[in-house]
């Protein structure tokens, strides 16, 4: 979804300079991971499984893995500061149009309204500013991005120039994001059962120096990059192939303990687990599908080739877009499935979604005038 990755790059390493072909294997996880996006905006699920739970739980790990995807493939780049200012600008433009045509189809079309005066129509347009019944909340991702894009070039000085200070900058956005989120979680759970007021340890993230929001997207922006340069070295002998399936492995029993210690369920039972993208087991499911994606031999695969190329290059449009076919087909497709909801029928719904969602912006890229957009 990211924007930096509507551009060509190539998959290996020491071509990246070339800029001639894109990355196979990250548009494959990019793929994936926006199934697994439209597949927790669905969420027509069985509430009494605890396979559907293991679902939801995976698709934390979506948002993650497209920032990784992010930074693997902008350290990767040679860097020119104007086009990456004009890569700024178009994203943003193409945010404000896409609230724009929010506005219209629920707004006008729907009848959720408009804001009910100038003022409130251009701060929603403009500084994203929400209007009752238009569901614009999805777009939390593209203000990350957006930050994330304005730290960028920093992060790349600091990357490229000092070894030591791009460590120090993940050892500081981990403590402020995954390390504070899971002790208050353990601070939670020991105040509950010594029967004590709990402790609250987030407001300490007052102080992060980076962003209190949206740090965590930084982090992973970052780490993308490591684990991209480090993959080679995972690949090259058998034994450390499992690292990465034991890394999803941990990640997804992690975060189902952390849904059990909130909720005291492992069920589904229509609830989400709390702060998952700031978890350290999301981390590792993650981390563990990245690596494990950039392993698989992709340009070999002719149905995983096809996936990269059709969805994988596609995410921003699917994205933008999914909301609308959702609310489209709630009402009829989704609505006759209903008496069978389970993982099965959510996925199948969304890879159709998906699919859709695929073939209108695969059109929109052939119309000059809204090719922006996607």
């Amino acid at each position: 979804m990211d924007s930096n990755l509507s551009q060509p790059a190539d998959n290996r390493i020491s071509a990246a300079n070339s800029g001639n072909a894109r990355n196979l294997s990250l548009d494959l996880l990019k793929g994936i991971s926006m199934v697994l996006v439209v597949f927790f905006h669905n969420a027509q699920l069985n509430p009494d499984s605890f396979i559907d739970n293991l679902w939801m739980l995976a698709c934390n790990a979506a948002v993650p893995c497209f920032f990784l995807v992010s930074g693997a493939v902008f350290f990767q780049r040679p860097f020119h500061l104007k086009r990456h200012i004009e890569r700024l600008i178009r994203t943003y433009l193409a945010l404000v149009a896409w609230r724009g045509l929010y506005l219209l189809f629920y707004g006008l079309g729907l009848g959720a309204g408009t804001g009910g005066s100038l003022r409130a129509f251009l701060s929603y347009l403009l500084t994203f500013q929400s209007i009752d019944g238009i569901p614009t909340g999805l777009f939390w991702f593209m203000e990350a991005l957006l930050v994330v894009l304005f730290l960028a070039p920093v992060l790349r000085l600091c990357r490229e120039n000092s070894r030591t200070l791009t460590i120090y900058l993940l050892i500081i956005l981990f403590l402020f994001n995954q390390v504070m989120n899971d002790s208050q979680l353990l601070i939670t759970l020991l105040s509950r059962y010594a029967d004590r007021e709990v402790w609250n340890i987030t407001s300490f993230g007052q102080i992060n120096p980076v962003n209190n929001s949206y740090s965590n997207y930084v982090l992973y922006f970052l780490l993308g990059a490591e684990l991209w340069k480090r993959k080679d070295r995972i690949s090259s002998k058998a034994a450390h192939k499992i690292i990465p399936a034991a890394m999803m492995a941990a990640g997804i029993t992690g975060m189902a303990i952390v849904k059990y210690l909130q909720s005291g369920t492992f069920l589904w039972e229509n609830t989400h687990i709390t702060s998952g993208y700031y978890l350290f087991s999301t981390m590792l499911l993650a981390c563990g599908m990245f690596l494990s994606v950039c392993l698989l031999p992709v340009n070999t695969l002719a149905p995983l080739r096809w996936f990269s190329k059709t969805v994988g290059s596609s995410t921003m449009g699917v994205f933008y877009l999914h909301t609308i076919f959702i609310t489209i087909l709630s009402s009829s497709l989704m609505a006759s499935l209903r008496p069978w909801n389970s993982w099965p029928v959510n996925l199948l719904e969304s890879c159709v979604i998906t699919a859709a969602a695929c073939a209108v912006t695969w059109l929109g890229k052939k119309l000059p005038l809204i090719r922006c957009l996607f």
